[in-house]
């Protein structure tokens, strides 16, 4: 009996194996969640070393068998947005490999292929040193495939993507940690090197159309989030990450955030301010800290910057939270 397993060797995706790559997507996912044969042609240009196929040897030498295939591109967002989904940005580094399509031929599901190619291509990506992270959302059933893949779920995703809905799954890549020595000499370079130039909330006249830009009908931080303290300037949240939520938004936020605070390494404006909405876990935060709960029942947590304990830079519930706010004027802005 013929041992598919045997024969199953893994690839990258030529450029003329794209439309047969299509037909599978086709047959694999409704017409409203399915990729266009241009979209796939478009990753396979841009990102031809993430887009790996599972091949079987056939009867003509000169042609391999693709049963089913891997594509992505890459993001330098820690989490899968709209944005991320649909663009490929290599830069800056280090990368989220963003998965937007597993496909198996039909002949051959059920078989542990899925499976294999999975494993195949995270193999490849811990040897690029330049990935930090892999990236993807599924319906629910497909969550247990993933796990055995070695990935964890991070929550529902707020990506809209046909009618149902989606949950991210994660891959984190630890690298080989640093000697002692290494740690100290690259933090005194740090200490000597000139911070980015980061800006303050007043500095801008309109921040909802200043600090934001649109993607399907969601507004995102346009700039990195830092610590407002001149003197640390810590990355709290990368491009993209937070949603906006306007000065007139119904939310309720605790009183903190409407008293002055004097002391405070920034002046702060009068009145209400935006705010950045973070979902779905603090691993969407590049560096957060959190405070002790407060407030007893329906306690909460104040967020802080993890380098230097400034404080409180927004909020969230204590109990299993999956939203996060940050005071849109009580962070720096990164605009270089």
């Amino acid at each position: 009996m013929f041992q598919l397993h045997d024969q199953l060797f893994f690839d990258l995706v030529h450029p003329d194996e794209v439309k047969e790559a299509h037909e599978f997507e086709t047959a694999g996912y409704p017409a409203d969640e399915a990729a266009s044969l241009d979209a796939l042609r478009y990753r396979q240009s841009v990102a031809p070393d993430f887009f790996l196929g599972a091949y079987v040897p056939t009867c003509v030498p000169t042609h391999r068998g693709l049963i089913g295939f891997i594509a992505a591109t890459l993001s330098p967002s820690p989490t899968l947005t709209h944005h991320s989904m649909e663009t490929h940005e290599p830069e800056p580094k280090p990368s989220s490999v963003c998965i937007h399509s597993v496909c198996i031929g039909s002949a051959y599901r059920r078989q542990g292929i899925g499976l294999k190619l999975l494993q195949e291509y995270l193999k490849r990506l811990e040897q690029m040193p330049d990935v930090a992270r892999v990236l993807l959302i599924c319906k629910a059933h497909l969550k247990p495939l993933y796990a055995r893949a070695g990935f964890t779920e991070v929550g529902p995703s707020a990506v809209v993507h046909g009618q149902d809905p989606w949950f991210e799954m994660r891959k984190d890549f630890n690298r080989e940690q640093p000697s002692q020595a290494a740690v100290l000499a690259a933090l005194q370079a740090q200490s000597a090197r000139p911070k980015p130039a980061q800006q303050a909330y007043t500095s801008f006249d309109n921040p909802s159309a200043d600090l934001t830009y649109e993607d399907q009908s969601v507004r995102y931080n346009t700039f990195k989030l830092t610590c407002p303290r001149p003197q640390c300037g810590s990355l709290i949240l990368l491009r993209g990450v937070g949603t906006w939520a306007p000065p007139d938004d119904k939310t309720t936020h605790p009183e903190i955030f409407t008293s002055p605070q004097p002391d405070f390494p920034i002046a702060l404006p009068d009145g209400p301010t935006g705010w950045w909405l973070v979902k779905p876990s603090p691993m969407q935060f590049e560096n957060i800290g959190f405070s002790r709960a407060v407030g007893g029942d329906g306690a909460i947590k104040y967020l802080s910057c993890a380098e230097c304990d400034l404080g409180p830079l927004g909020w969230c519930v204590e109990r299993g939270p999956t939203e996060f706010w940050v005071n849109a004027a009580r962070v720096g802005y990164q605009t270089t």
